[in-house]
């Protein structure tokens, strides 16, 4: 159970690090253009 709350915590810093990510990308490739 222990091992399985350390997954999730993994996959949720993941999550919220895409959630930053993806906008900044989208963003920058707006500028770009």
């Amino acid at each position: 159970m222990k091992a399985l709350f350390a997954d999730m915590s993994i996959y949720q810093g993941i999550f919220l690090r895409a959630l930053v990510t993806v906008p900044l990308l989208a963003f920058m490739a707006w500028r770009a253009r």
